[in-house]
């Protein structure tokens, strides 16, 4: 009789009983210590149309709350963009409580900007499901649970768009940073911009912007060491000191100092684009090197020259 089914029946035939045997041992190793119905709801086992279930386990309840309501964002995220993610769990190697707290903190960074996503929570779940199990092989407790979250074709279209539509500003920000570094003059619009690019390296689930966010981000705080300090004399016993980048003006706040070799009465007040230095020369001897020693120490840059009148 064998014979007759064939040797790929027999193969299907021992697939079946192999599955079987290994649910019969992993039920066996779990007691079921509490739950929060009596039965399992059949939404748990046969996913129904329009609706999104997110699972997760954790040594506590609350923990078990926490990580479905993240698992769940991923949900919704992955059914508006496969690729917003980035890489999955599986392709992260996530193991143990701070992996998948490290994974689901990332995860976090990048949704918690999308204002369509960021009422998604468990109390707009339509059911929710939990097991408290024992591990009688580990003698470790667990918590199990599954949300049921309605999320038709509608909805899912909508937010395609509204997601679409974001990532386009994204990329359109980082073009505009990119398109604007060579006019960078003032200290304000670096900060400005490291600010903007570390919300889009945190935004982008693709390496090829991630890469230009991040290089674009190193020419912005490369601009500080590009810096000088420049002094012109403008009028006997005056001179005024800008902060240079290359051959442009460049506006970086600040306290100036000044000390000379032979000048007194030394006085900074600032101007449009930088500081007038005035000073008495009675002191100074003209057939000398007379000097003025600048400094400048501003948000990590320390710029300084010397003027000779």
């Amino acid at each position: 009789m064998i014979f007759q089914y064939g040797l790929k029946n027999l193969f299907g035939l021992g697939c079946m009983l192999s599955v079987l045997i290994s649910s019969m041992s992993v039920y066996g190793e779990m007691k079921v210590l509490d739950r929060s119905s009596k039965k399992m709801p059949e939404w748990v086992l046969h996913h129904p149309e329009d609706y999104l279930v997110a699972i997760a386990s954790s040594s506590t309840l609350q923990e078990a709350q926490n990580r479905v309501e993240q698992e769940l964002l991923r949900k919704v995220m992955s059914a508006v963009a496969v690729n917003v993610v980035g890489e999955t769990v599986s392709d992260s190697g996530v193991e143990g409580d701070k992996e998948w707290d490290d994974f689901y903190s990332q995860l976090s960074v990048r949704t918690a900007q999308l204002p369509f996503v960021s009422d998604v929570s468990l109390a707009k779940c339509k059911d929710t499901y939990w097991e408290h199990s024992y591990n009688k092989v580990s003698s470790k407790d667990s918590y199990d649970i599954y949300v049921l979250y309605p999320f038709d074709s509608t909805t899912r279209h909508k937010l395609i768009r509204e997601y679409e539509a974001y990532d386009s500003r994204m990329s359109d920000s980082l073009l505009r940073l990119e398109e604007r570094l060579k006019d960078v003059d003032e200290y304000d619009s670096i900060s400005r911009a490291e600010g903007e690019l570390e919300g889009l390296m945190a935004w982008f689930p693709d390496r090829q912007r991630r890469k230009r966010a991040e290089k674009t981000l190193e020419l912005y705080r490369s601009i500080k060491a590009s810096l000088s300090l420049v002094g012109e004399i403008i009028a006997k016993g005056e001179c005024r000191v800008v902060v240079m980048r290359g051959d442009r003006i460049f506006k970086l706040p600040g306290r100036l100092k000044a000390s000379s070799n032979c000048a007194s009465q030394i006085n900074i007040r600032p101007d449009a684009n930088g500081w007038i230095v005035s000073y008495n020369m009675d002191d100074c001897l003209e057939f000398e090197e007379n000097s003025l020693n600048l400094t400048l120490n501003s948000y990590g840059v320390n710029l300084k020259t010397t003027v000779v009148f």
